[in-house]
């Protein structure tokens, strides 16, 4: 029965291997080297998310261009032609009915040319609404894309932390495949404990089942990578080894800080808000103000039916003027339309401070964090020099016989550890670099 068991997790262990060793070739064939500048020029024209965005542009661009046509003429006409009954006249008691001849065809030809030339500033705040408005957009799609782009940042960032914990992984494996063959061998002297050998062999099993889930940890983000810029979902995305050089400018926190009150499309937007908001106020007033507009007009019609008999002749007249319009009910309606254009103008301005506070805590945490990542790397990388040189110690007092098996796993688990932190810190370190460029959005 213990054999049995024996050979079924041999079995088990070697599909495992055998799936990562596939999985494995499959990334070296279809991997390609990706730098993080391609991804984001290929996000820019593929990217689902950008695309809306895109198309959103485009409406407001419309809206934009349909505001400012309301400052063109109003040009009107009207043409009908029709068949006209039998006419009737009677007293005004309706009694002495008889007949009158009306003319049994009319047309009717009509041409009015209007322009506003005063609205109380009704069309001047409407276009300029509509470019506003434009604007607003414009910074959505510039936010949109700054957030695809961190998002990709990160997604790329992990899977070259994966890749390298892979590497660490391996270097392990290949380093407790060795000691245990030295343990076998040394079994087969009489100088080693089967005891020693399976606890080595449960150490490699547990190495190879991380292996195996760090693997499919990286197909599932290279997935999500793939959709986000659009690849085909079997191209593997390697990341340019370039990127643990990349240039990290370290400016302090009054830098990031101005850098984010001039770029920050958060507080752009709540900027612009605010001259919505004031806008708003001008176009509400002018619905308490009269409205002017000139006017020409041009009628051709017939018959003429103001005479009795009508006069089966074409009637053209034609006239030119001013109107005025004023809506009385406006001096006691809009005072609460005013009032709440006010409050509106007053909402954008907390609205405006608390989105300045944000991004100063923000750039705060995330510039604190930056620091935080030069001490964390230089201590790793201390420590793994520290666990290297444990290791090697725990190793040679092993073989000299004065170490126990235990001192070994954990003379290999602390380096083992130590080795995928310091993978970490040094990933960690150029995120929160890019982390510090998204929050000031210049990715």
């Amino acid at each position: 029965m213990k054999k049995r068991f024996q050979k079924g997790l041999i079995l088990f262990w070697l599909f495992v291997i055998g799936m990562a060793f596939t999985f494995t070739e499959t990334l070296h064939a279809q991997g390609q080297v990706y730098t993080l500048q391609e991804l984001y020029d290929l996000a820019d024209k593929n990217n689902k998310s950008i695309r809306v965005y895109n198309a959103a542009k485009a409406v407001a661009d419309e809206n934009a261009a349909l505001a400012r046509s309301q400052r063109l003429p109003d040009i009107e006409t009207r043409l009908s032609f029709s068949y006209n009954g039998r006419g009737i006249l009677t007293d005004r008691n309706f009694s002495n009915l008889m007949n009158v001849y009306i003319p049994e065809y009319g047309n009717n030809f009509a041409l009015k040319v209007s322009q506003v030339i005063y609205a109380g500033g009704a069309i001047t705040s409407t276009t300029k609404l509509g470019e506003m408005k434009k604007e607003m957009v414009e910074l959505d799609r510039q936010k949109n894309r700054q957030e695809v782009r961190f998002l990709i940042t990160g997604q790329y960032l992990d899977i070259y932390k994966l890749l390298n914990t892979l590497e660490v992984l391996e270097q392990n494996i290949d380093l407790t495949e060795k000691v245990l063959q030295n343990m076998k061998n040394r079994f087969k002297q009489g100088t080693a404990l089967k005891n020693d050998i399976t606890r080595y062999e449960l150490q490699l099993e547990m190495l190879c089942l991380q292996q195996a889930k760090v693997k499919d940890a990286c197909k599932i983000l290279n997935h999500q990578l793939c959709t986000h810029i659009g690849l085909d979902e079997g191209v593997f995305v390697r990341p340019d080894t370039a990127v643990l050089h990349t240039e990290l400018r370290v400016m302090d926190e009054l830098y990031w800080q101005q850098l984010a009150t001039s770029e920050n499309i958060g507080l752009q937007q709540a900027a612009l808000a605010k001259r919505i908001s004031e806008r708003n106020i001008n176009l509400a007033r002018s619905v308490s103000l009269p409205h002017l507009s000139l006017f020409a007009e041009n009628s051709l019609m017939g018959p003429i039916t103001v005479e009795v008999p009508p006069i089966n002749k074409n009637l053209n007249y034609w006239c030119v003027g001013i109107g005025i319009q004023y809506d009385l009910s406006a001096l006691f309606k809009n005072n609460h339309g005013i009032r709440k254009a006010k409050q509106q103008f007053r909402k954008a301005g907390e609205e405006y401070e608390l989105a300045k506070e944000h991004v100063n805590v923000g750039i705060q945490a995330a510039h604190t964090d930056f620091n935080t990542s030069f001490t964390e790397l230089r201590t790793q990388e201390k420590s793994v020099e520290l666990a290297t040189e444990n290791y090697r110690v725990v190793n040679n007092r092993y073989d000299d016989g004065v170490a126990l098996i235990t001192d070994m796993l954990d003379a290999s688990n602390i380096k083992l550890s130590a080795e995928l932190k310091l993978v970490d810190a040094r990933i960690n370190l150029i995120y929160n670099y890019y982390r510090l460029k998204y929050l000031t959005h210049s990715l």
